[in-house]
């Protein structure tokens, strides 16, 4: 089965100019929001597990504080050349 091939062509004289994001943006972005938006995912996920099977409290707080500190250190690790790209930026 072929799928028909259109091609796209850019218009320059009506682009849209892209946000710039502001050193002190990017970090507090970095730094801040995304590991602040994986623990509230993580917690979520962690009721959801709770309850799904049955967890007791003490272990569903104790998965809960071991898993957010494993991942927010990953962010950190994975994202360390952008955070320090960013703090050395001019």
């Amino acid at each position: 089965m072929k799928f028909p091939v259109t091609l796209a062509v850019k218009d320059c004289t009506n682009m849209v100019p892209r946000k710039v994001l502001t050193k002190r943006k990017l970090l507090a972005q970095y730094l801040l929001l995304y590991p602040i938006y994986t623990v509230i995912a993580l917690a979520a996920l962690c009721g959801l597990l709770a309850v799904a099977f049955g967890w007791s409290f003490s272990y569903a707080k104790s998965f809960f504080l071991v898993s957010s500190i494993f991942l927010v250190i990953l962010f950190y690790i994975m994202n360390f050349r952008t955070i320090i790209q960013a703090l050395l930026a001019k």
